[in-house]
């Protein structure tokens, strides 16, 4: 008859911290297969149907994946896929580059970077956990703009301002509020006068500037310039209004 001799305690925490650490060397090994996957991916439009879908039209001759860096210039793509973007991926547009979507678009936690005059467009674009950079110049004229879990927008003016994105309809999906997001204007390249600049232009959305003020907002670069970010309640539109500038030559010239 065998018997069994009883596992102590110290043999019993050794085998838990085996256990542990080869489930820490696979997380490790897989995260680094996807780091070694992740890949800059230029549009070629090699397949001639302007579809995200065809491999030929990438630089690597496959769809972009997780992670990659994604580069559009001067072409006009359109999301085909039913389904979210490949996540993490970093979506780059110049030139007069469109992305449009022919029904649904998820951002996948992906970020966009908007140069000018490049343009968001076409059907139903649910933000799900994106990031967004618009260059003023750029254009962003989806119907829907439904943002979802924590989105982070950024808009970058030129001397002059920013041209506003003309969106349709501001929505809220997943359990999402305005609060939820970060909306930030970079006033490095400004120079102009007090006043309000127009940011984004909605259609239609039911939102008060109380709640608008929920959000995180922040504007950078401001200089010499007092700025804030505000709601228009009658316009429905993202605002941002320049209130004071401290004028340099002025306040030489009263210097006694």
């Amino acid at each position: 008859m065998k018997t069994h001799r009883a596992i102590t305690t110290s043999e019993r925490q050794n085998k838990m911290n085996s256990r542990l650490l080869k489930r820490v060397i696979l997380a490790g090994i897989f995260l680094s297969a996807a780091m070694l996957e992740a890949a800059t991916v230029m549009w070629t439009g090699g397949a001639g149907d302007s579809n995200w879908s065809s491999a030929a039209n990438w630089s690597t001759g496959s769809v972009p994946a997780a992670g990659d860096d994604i580069f559009i210039h001067n072409a006009t793509v359109n999301w085909d896929i039913n389904g979210g973007l490949p996540g993490n991926c970093t979506i780059n547009l110049s030139g007069s580059a469109i992305l449009n979507t022919l029904s649904v678009i998820r951002a996948s936690a992906c970020t966009f970077n908007v140069g000018n005059p490049a343009t968001l467009s076409g059907g139903f674009w649910d933000l799900d956990n994106g990031t967004f950079v618009f260059e003023a110049g750029s254009s962003a004229t989806m119907p829907n703009w439904e943002q979802k879990g924590q989105n982070s927008f950024t808009f970058d003016l030129n001397s002059s301002g920013f041209t506003p994105l003309t969106p349709g309809t501001l929505r809220f999906g997943g359990g999402a509020t305005i609060a939820n997001a970060t909306y930030i204007a970079d006033m490095q390249d400004y120079e102009g006068d007090t006043g309000i600049i127009t940011l984004v232009d909605f259609s239609n959305a039911t939102l008060t500037d109380a709640e608008f003020q929920t959000a995180t907002l922040n504007v950078l670069n401001a200089g010499n310039y007092t700025a804030n970010l505000q709601w228009n309640e009658t316009s429905k539109s993202i605002e941002l209004n320049i209130t004071d500038l401290r004028r340099l030559d002025l306040i030489l010239y009263q210097t006694p």
